[in-house]
């Protein structure tokens, strides 16, 4: 099955916010602050950006290792189809250095096998919650999934059931989904953690930067609010969301080059709220879109990397998150190729600090 893209709108609504100025661009003559300027432009680019609060100075929270086992640092891998580096082996060798677990497409026994090698957790992808809105019966294809997830029991650490569930999908067609496929695994394979892809703008609205509550939005979005993923986690179905808060975008896709100051004040209450409405033991994950980028080579800088990075990853995983989950390693979508490493597979300033933030974590995947 394919793991369909997390939205790239962030999930708040509808397109990301559409504003007067520039994208903005952080930069700063000091290494460990970043300075936001109203007035400085993202990358040379052009397009809508966002408002800025006054002009700060804002040093980003340092990673640092938390009690207990490290964080998951899970990234889309999905089938591999499109090696960065020549081979999935070598892709998932390279990725073994910014993360400790892959999410793929359930099925290829070999590339389970692949990313066990390497040291990385395999939580497996299914998603079809649309075709069983649509009427499909799905039981068929669900029973395949607990064939192969049985047949790899002590190779996978999870199962995602599907992607952006209430996107689209009224209360009841999402709870009928997740019983028709959470509520099956947890018969057959109940000690497999079953986790679902969701979306809340309610997190960040009205938080300073960020869209307001009251913004109309299309019938798409309705569901995606506390209430609707409280109904989800109530039920029974599944340990663990996927979550996107709904933090505010600017439209150009550029590895987080427009991540601002107000967005880690945003990030910082949305996850302490969101942890407050699923404490432990419940499964929570960043679900991060904004980071793959479709240039050559990253456009922003080190300083824009280290806020991005800290905005979508430290910042949730300092407030209770158990783990994060960024899309995608190397995916081809609307005629461009996102990753987070350069084209060529060199490195650049995200995957620097990628790379710190899971060694500052131990979340680095050990090989076997």
């Amino acid at each position: 099955m394919t793991i369909r893209r997390p939205s790239m709108q962030a999930s708040n609504g509808d397109s990301h916010r559409h504003q007067f100025r520039l994208p903005v661009r952080l930069r700063t003559a000091a290494v460990a602050a970043l300075v936001v300027a109203v007035a400085a432009g993202c990358g040379g680019g052009s397009g809508s950006g966002r408002r800025q609060p006054a002009a700060q100075m804002v040093t980003p929270p340092k990673p640092a290792p938390r009690s207990g086992p490290p964080p998951v640092l899970a990234v889309h891998f999905d089938k591999g189809k499109y090696p960065l580096l020549g081979s999935r082996e070598a892709d998932l060798s390279k990725a073994a250095e910014a993360f400790n677990a892959v999410l793929v497409s359930y099925g290829d026994q070999q590339l389970v096998e692949q990313a066990r090698a390497r040291g990385l957790k395999v939580y497996l992808g299914f998603d079809e919650h649309q075709e069983f809105a649509g009427g499909k019966d799905i039981s068929a294809d669900v029973r395949d999934l607990v064939r192969f997830a049985s047949a790899n029991r002590d190779q996978i650490a999870g199962i995602r059931v599907a992607d952006r569930v209430n996107e689209g999908l009224t209360p009841a067609q999402t709870l009928g989904y997740l019983r028709a496929t959470g509520g099956v695994l947890h018969q057959r394979l109940p000690d497999v953690p079953v986790i679902v892809d969701v979306s809340d703008w309610q997190l960040t609205c009205d938080l300073l930067g960020q869209n307001p509550c009251g913004k109309a939005r299309s019938a798409a979005y309705r569901y995606q609010t506390n209430a609707g993923l409280l109904q989800i986690y109530h039920s029974g179905y599944v340990d663990g969301f996927m979550l996107a808060d709904g933090l505010a975008r600017d439209d150009t896709d550029c590895g987080g080059c427009t991540a601002q100051a107000s967005d880690a004040t945003a990030q910082t209450a949305a996850w302490k709220r969101a942890r407050a409405l699923f404490p432990h033991p419940f499964l929570l994950f960043a679900r991060v879109a904004p980071l793959s980028f479709p240039q050559a080579h990253y456009p922003a800088d080190a300083v824009q990397a280290a806020l991005a990075v800290s905005v979508y990853e430290t910042i949730p995983l300092q407030q209770g998150a158990d783990g994060v989950d960024l899309w995608a390693w190397s995916r081809h979508f609307d005629g461009t190729v996102r990753t987070f490493l350069d084209k060529d597979g060199a490195s650049n300033p995200l995957w620097q600090q990628f790379v710190t933030l899971a060694t500052a974590m131990h979340a680095q995947a050990r090989p076997s």
